[in-house]
């Protein structure tokens, strides 16, 4: 239902009446508008008798309570919230939905108009600090963000004429293409930026200027690369700020912090890239002494292979591009690297910033869709390739690999099992259960995708999960406080989406979430389903996404047998009270990795790779620096 009200300052404005879920998805939208402008926001929802039911703000902003004898939508008394960090208490969380008749119905105005209900004003959206006008744009991105509001007609033009276009960079060149796409934050949907789509003669000149630069770069003292990766180390460093905020506008993850008690996030992501470029640096390839006797020795020595191609995933866009980059060229390789079409900016401006410390051709991009990454890989001037991503486009690649006789180290993601034994502690043991299953939203390859729990031990896990999901406050991640972000991308949001609607129709049981947020962005609220077998697709199927499936067992043969069954093994995971009794059970795991009493906790000393459909090779430590090198036999007749 919709009409005209005039408000008492003779403001004629259109309202509509909604739930309040679209309430909150038009207030959120409103204040990603504000915030795109540079402004301290908060939004509320209160009810006729001016209780809060909703609030979300900046930290630094006042948060103002709708007065309803005035005629302005806020005023100044403040709600005095006990700590900032919470700065997202959302309505439709268990906690308050409690408190709410059933199906409410608000209407909603923004930019520092009135919510109303029912002719009542119920609410408001408040830009503190912000104009008359600002306050009109906020409403109206609200009411777009809905289909309250016509699109301006030239808005996408206006769009298309300033928006920056972020370069590759080709032998210490930026780069730049006719074509380019869009990269698109995906928590609001906006637009971050263009990115050139490199043509095919475009990847002939970075793999060209690859080859020109290798030799010289392998011909330098060792000692003198392991220097210039701690100057990348350095300049990491230094713009970890920068690059932190592209990993949460691009990849959508939380800022976050550094240390055991902050978010693994953005700041998180950035400071592993200084980690990951350190130890490389730190570490030798020394001549191994094969055999030596009274008429012979024979050393190995480790030679680089030449040009490597690297393609980079979404899910940790500048990580897994410096795990791909970094060991490469310190063996004394070059690199050209195409990172995901999702999350492109990031990785750009990553490499650019590393380029400007390294000489010229060490490290080159190209962008764009995959047919950019096919003629990247089937290039005969690559001598390596290395690849983190789906199984479908890994065996693309090893196949345009193979024609080329090029070897490749490929990481193709998995379907990670933990295991609780008889004997785990739920309670002890669900906080790692949890960031196991729901790091980055469960969008990283070595997360647990299936929980299996034994039947005595199935009701306490499955409550101390709910509780920890039901506690996370999920939104944009440049608003501090953030734990969980939005899902990457439609494609992948879509397949979630569709996995849950199908355990619902296999019989399993929605425990929390389950239910799409609405409004902007690919937020997907922290879902458990229990009720399902092996078989049923939540469980086969690597969902990547925030939905962990929680499978009831036996005896733990028929756990092992379970996690065993599937043609994935990167990682798993065993939870128990005995140590020894879970390595057991781990050694009988078909993983590349399996940890015990956690999931997930990859270390940059600590080679890492899967077995099965999960890949081949390994990276980090040392195994993973060899990895990237050719083994020379020199044999000496004494």
């Amino acid at each position: 239902m919709s009409r005209n009200d005039t408000d008492p300052d003779g403001c004629t404005r259109t309202v509509r009446e909604l739930t309040l879920d679209a309430a909150l998805a038009i207030a959120r939208a409103a204040l990603a508008e504000a915030r795109r402008s540079g402004l301290k926001v908060c939004a509320v929802v209160v009810d006729r008798g001016g209780n809060l039911l909703a609030a979300l703000r900046d930290t630094e902003a006042p948060l103002h309570c709708l007065s309803l004898a005035e005629d302005k939508a806020y005023t100044s008394a403040s709600f005095g919230f006990p700590s900032a960090d919470w700065h997202d208490i959302l309505a439709a969380s268990p906690s308050l939905a409690r408190g709410l008749p059933p199906r409410p119905r608000w209407a909603l105005i923004g930019g520092g108009l009135p919510i109303r209900a029912g002719g009542e004003r119920v609410g408001g959206i408040g830009v503190s600090g912000g104009s008359e006008e600002q306050d009109a744009q906020c409403a109206l991105a609200g009411l777009r963000s809905q289909g309250l509001a016509p699109e301006p007609e030239v808005r996408s033009t206006q769009r298309r004429n300033t928006m920056k276009t972020y370069l590759n960079t080709i032998n210490g060149q930026p780069a730049g293409s006719d074509k380019t796409f869009e990269s698109i934050n995906p928590a609001s949907g906006a637009s971050l930026g263009s990115v050139p789509v490199s043509t095919k003669q475009q990847v002939a000149e970075a793999i060209a200027a690859a080859r020109a630069a290798q030799p010289a770069w392998a011909a330098r003292p060792d000692a003198e690369r392991k220097a210039l990766m701690m100057k990348v180390a350095e300049a990491i460093n230094k713009n970890a700020d920068y690059l932190a905020d592209w990993v949460t506008r691009e990849q959508g993850k939380p800022l976050g912090g550094l240390g055991p008690d902050q978010v693994p996030g953005a700041r998180f992501e950035v400071w592993g890239c200084e980690v990951w470029t350190q130890v490389p640096a730190s570490l030798d390839l020394p001549v191994e002494l094969a055999f030596e006797d009274d008429t012979r020795r024979d050393e190995v020595h480790r030679k680089p292979f030449g040009v490597v191609a690297a393609i980079a995933p979404w899910n940790w866009p500048l990580l897994i591009a410096i795990w791909q980059i970094i060991p490469s060229i310190r063996a004394g390789n070059t690199v050209v690297i195409k990172p995901s079409e999702y999350t492109s900016i990031g990785t750009l401006e990553l490499v650019r910033i590393i380029s400007e410390v390294l000489p010229k051709g060490v490290v080159n991009t190209v962008s764009g869709p995959g047919e950019v990454g096919a003629w990247l890989t089937a290039d005969p001037g690559i001598d390596k390739i290395m690849f983190t991503g789906s199984g479908p486009t890994g065996k693309k690649i090893a196949e345009a690999a193979a024609k080329n006789m090029v070897p490749t180290t490929m990481e193709l993601g998995g379907n990670d099992a933990a295991i609780m034994l008889p004997d785990a502690d739920p309670k002890a043991m669900a906080m790692g259960l949890f960031w196991g299953a729901f790091i980055n939203m469960g969008q990283t390859c070595a997360c647990a995708k299936r929980l299996y729990v034994p039947e005595n031990l199935f009701e306490p896990t499955v409550q101390a999960l709910k509780e920890l999901a039901e506690m996370m406050p999920m939104g944009d991640g440049l608003q501090e406080g953030m734990v969980m972000g939005p899902i990457q991308n439609k494609m992948q949001y879509d397949k979630v989406v569709n996995l849950v609607e199908s355990a619902r129709q296999q019989g399993g049981t929605v425990v929390c979430g389950g239910a799409p947020r609405g409004g902007p962005g690919y937020f997907y609220p922290l879902t458990l389903v229990t009720g399902l077998k092996d078989g049923d697709r939540l469980v086969d199927e690597e969902q990547f996404g925030p939905v962990l499936p929680i499978i009831k067992y036996r005896d733990v043969e028929e756990a092992i047998a379970s996690a065993n069954r599937l043609d994935a093994g990167l990682g798993a995971s065993v939870w128990s009270a005995d140590v020894e009794k879970a390595k057991q059970v781990a050694g009988r795991i078909q993983a590349g990795t399996v940890w015990i009493n956690q999931h997930g906790m990859i270390h940059p000393m600590v080679p890492f790779g899967g077995v099965k459909g999960s890949g081949y090779g390994v990276e980090f430590g040392l195994d993973g620096l060899k990895s990237v090198t050719r083994p020379q036999v020199i044999s000496v007749k004494k």
